[in-house]
């Protein structure tokens, strides 16, 4: 069986409501053979005074709970014409209606839709970059 992987293409226009803006990004993320973890590369493009990057429990055009922190939050921001932010989530990194739930539940919510990636920033404390997570299928 081979390991998931998922992607979500950052944009403005996926914020509720959309922002209108030169920056953009992609989340990538894989499930571990052991499927205990979820390693996963944001790649942030033209972006100004970035704070936080996390998952939110919500489809599409909806506004959800924080599920887990990928980035931040911090008081001082960065600003980059390209970054790259990597690292895993385990179950001890949920939080919110996932607190307590191991990484399965996390990646059957990514499956059906219903996780999406936010990226805040000083100017956009809301977000200025949102997309949802999707599977990566292979044929």
């Amino acid at each position: 069986m081979k390991r998931r992987k998922f992607i979500a293409l950052l944009r403005g226009r996926e914020e509720v409501p959309s922002i209108r803006t030169f920056s953009f990004g992609r989340f990538q993320a894989k499930v571990t053979k052991n499927k205990q973890k979820l390693l996963y590369k944001i790649i942030l493009d033209n972006i100004s005074k970035v704070t936080a990057v996390n998952l939110y429990l919500g489809r599409r055009g909806k506004i959800g709970p924080m599920v887990a922190k990928l980035f931040g939050p911090i008081n001082s921001s960065i600003s980059v014409l390209r970054g790259v932010i990597e690292g895993a989530i385990t179950s001890e990194n949920l939080t919110g209606p996932l607190k307590g739930k191991n990484i399965k539940r996390l990646i059957k919510k990514i499956e059906k839709g219903k996780i999406y990636v936010n990226v805040k920033t000083k100017t956009n404390p809301t977000g200025k970059l949102r997309g949802q997570l999707i599977q990566i299928i292979k044929y």
